[in-house]
């Protein structure tokens, strides 16, 4: 057989550095203590990196390193070849092969994202350029691959096993594949919880893009920034489907703003202006004098 153990290194999207032979795995000491086998590999990926063993190890140091979940990683070829998943004690929040089917589907709660920070794979430092399949941050989403396990068990595709004094589950990847293909055919959120909400998100975002921006002037002597901070939060839930421009009055520029012709404000045009100030401020008197006026 051969054998794959998950040493992924997420700090890679932070823009930690990377080595191929020096960073740890971040998703347990399993994988560190296969790698000090002298017949042991590490597939060259700056985040989602395998350690291998085994007469097929050649196969996945080939594969496509540069794109994470694409349909030639290292997961692809898993599946490809006949291959399953071996959950020791780990959830089934945890089947990183879920992405791929994400990926194969295009899903439309996520989104490519390149990540450039070094890492030497073997021949000194390079910017590899990595691409992953990422969760788009302009919606809501939480994801629920444990419904792919759940799904799997009552369609009768995992096996158990004791092993110890716990318990191990295989499934075939090509098997939870089919099936999440075919659930996800008429509800794409199938692996999410809030799907409803990822659904009303997208729908949202999309009557955004398709509708001119509305324009607000916010004017004041004193810095505006905490209100429009708060207008900020405050449209985006009560307005979801619009997207809102500001303009803040720069301090000093108050009155500049208000009389020139060819003030910034005249060339941004707002459809809405408002004066967050004083009867003071705007009078240039005090007390009952600026009332009067």
């Amino acid at each position: 057989k051969t054998l794959l153990f998950p040493a992924f290194t997420f700090s890679y999207a932070g823009g930690k550095a990377f080595h191929l032979q020096h960073s740890p795995s971040e998703t347990g000491v399993l994988a560190d203590w296969v790698l000090s086998l002298p017949e042991a590999r590490r597939t060259p990926s700056p985040m989602f990196s395998f350690v291998v063993i085994g007469p097929k190890l050649p196969l996945f140091l080939q594969a496509d390193h540069r794109d994470a979940w694409s349909a030639e990683s290292v997961l692809s070829r898993v599946e490809k070849l006949g291959g399953g998943a071996l959950m020791l004690g780990a959830g089934w929040d945890y089947l990183s092969f879920l992405h791929v089917v994400e990926q194969r589907l295009m899903v439309p709660y996520r989104e490519f994202k390149v990540f450039h920070a070094k890492a030497d794979l073997g021949q000194g430092p390079v910017d590899p350029a990595m691409q992953v399949y990422v969760r788009r941050r302009d919606i809501r989403t939480e994801l629920d691959f444990a419904a792919a396990g759940r799904a799997a068990e009552e369609a009768g595709l995992v096996k158990t096993a004791l092993l110890g004094e716990g318990e191990v589950k295989f499934v075939s990847l090509r098997h939870i594949a089919r099936l999440c293909q075919e659930r996800m055919g008429t509800n794409p959120f199938f692996l999410l919880k809030n799907g409803q909400q990822t659904a009303m998100d997208i729908a949202q975002v999309t009557q955004r893009t398709q509708q001119p921006v509305f324009r607000i002037a916010l004017l004041s002597a004193e810095n505006p920034d905490y209100l429009i901070e708060a207008l900020k939060k405050q449209i985006a839930a009560t307005i979801p489907t619009r997207s809102i421009a500001f303009y803040p009055s720069q301090y000093g520029n108050f009155y500049s703003d208000l009389t020139l012709d060819d003030s910034p404000l005249r060339t941004f045009n707002p459809h809405l202006t408002i004066i967050a100030d004083t009867f003071e401020s705007l009078s240039g008197c005090s007390g009952q004098y600026a009332i009067e006026i």
